[in-house]
């Protein structure tokens, strides 16, 4: 990963030497579609380095090859968001397999209903969340149809429409994925990665708000926005700039923070699993074992979780905490919550692959605006609101405030 951020750095650096008034830019960045080992080996781990150094004009990624399924909420595979904070074009790679693809592989549309509806949906993700669109086709054909040529002519026309829209608002909610601790726990992808990848997001994509999506190093730079509330599923061992910043940018009063599995376990470059250091960040008492605990987690409608072993296996001993969810096997405390009047929240949820409505739980409880309740993907930005329906039957949204309503598909 190193080598290959190194190499693409010395490539943009000759662009900008010989040919300055051209635009550079890359492919790259499946910060979400690998887990630790992968992503070092296929170069991936360490391309936020590219952000920092400015020397790219655009990025170009292909949108989730799991959250593009029919009735998910879409995706990408970098967290997008954080792009604008260098003046960094961030493209939508949008390969979709539609009904004029082969069956089988990456396809997940069986009719050309189904091929419009994720290409309208990965739109208005790309138009609510700033990313620019190039649609692609990899084996000849994927396009041709009379219907998708239509659909797709409408959305750029949208798209243009929107270019001077005013009224622009960011959501509430922003996830903070950490690049830096990817490879600090030696655990199996499937056990981790997956379920933050597959599980956290598309519940969190179908709770009824639509989360901005950064790296947690984003939270460096001075233009970085601030939220309500900030999801860290994967900070296990923050460098010191990053717990600095974590208590002076986003613990402030009235703000929701959730973590996820061992937040904060590593601290100062040891390789000792620290329960001071994990209370410093999360405000909970949080105990470990060198063991490993089935992701199976019993909360008051049901159960949730990989069922997945991992260990260690820790568990939130925090006596003033309230106790939301238990590990199924050991009984242990998994999932925790702890207001502080007058200062932020804290919810701990060891594993963050939560269901929608558990989440909708936490959004009400800290007086974030919900879309809609029915499971079904929302996308809203103040000009623009949607709803993908993974269902059929009435749907309900719900605005924070009033507007007159366009429908632009139609007209």
């Amino acid at each position: 990963s190193f080598a290959m951020v190194d190499a693409a750095m010395e490539f943009l650096k000759l662009i900008r030497e010989y040919a300055p008034n051209k635009l550079a830019g890359l492919y790259g960045g499946y910060l979400y579609y690998y887990g630790s080992f992968q992503l070092l080996y296929n170069g991936h781990s360490q391309f936020f380095k590219l952000y920092q150094s400015r020397l790219a004009d655009f990025i170009c990624t292909p949108n989730d090859y799991v959250q593009r399924k029919v009735g998910w909420p879409a995706g990408h595979h970098t967290p997008f968001s954080g792009t604008t904070l260098y003046n960094l074009a961030n493209l939508d790679e949008n390969d979709t397999r539609t009904i004029m693809c082969t069956p089988g592989g990456h396809r997940h549309v069986d009719n050309l209903h189904e091929t419009i509806g994720v290409f309208k949906r990965d739109r208005i993700l790309q138009l609510t969340k700033g990313l620019g669109n190039v649609n692609y086709d990899l084996g000849g054909g994927w396009l041709s149809h009379p219907g998708i040529i239509n659909a797709l002519r409408t959305m750029t026309n949208i798209s243009k429409f929107a270019d001077n829209l005013p009224g622009f608002t960011r959501s509430k909610v922003a996830v903070l994925y950490s690049a830096g601790s990817i490879n600090r726990l030696v655990i199996d992808n499937n056990a981790v990665s997956v379920p933050v990848r597959e599980g956290m997001r598309r519940e969190l994509g179908i709770s009824g708000i639509s989360a901005d999506q950064y790296l947690l190093e984003d939270i460096l730079q001075d233009n970085f926005p601030e939220y309500d509330c900030y999801i860290l599923p994967n900070v296990y061992a923050p460098s010191d700039e990053l717990r600095d910043a974590i208590e002076k940018k986003l613990k402030k009063p009235g703000k929701l923070l959730v973590f996820g599995f061992a937040p904060g376990a590593f601290k100062d470059g040891k390789a000792e699993i620290s329960p001071a250091a994990m209370k410093e960040l999360t405000g909970m008492d949080i105990a470990f074992e060198m063991r490993k605990e089935k992701r199976s987690v019993k909360w008051d409608k049901g159960v949730y979780g990989s069922g997945a072993m991992v260990g260690p296996a820790f568990a939130v001993t925090d006596p003033e905490a309230e106790v939301w969810g238990k590990y199924t096997a050991s009984g242990n405390t998994a999932l925790a919550y702890k207001e502080n009047p007058g200062s932020w929240n804290s919810l701990v949820a060891l594993a963050p692959e939560m269901p929608a409505e558990l989440w909708r739980r936490v959004f009400k409880r800290n007086g974030i605006h919900l879309f809609a309740t029915s499971n079904d993907p929302t996308y809203y930005d103040g000009r623009f609101v949607a709803i993908h329906a993974a269902s059929s039957g009435r749907k309900k949204l719900s605005l924070p405030e009033k507007h007159n309503w366009y429908d632009l598909c139609r007209n």
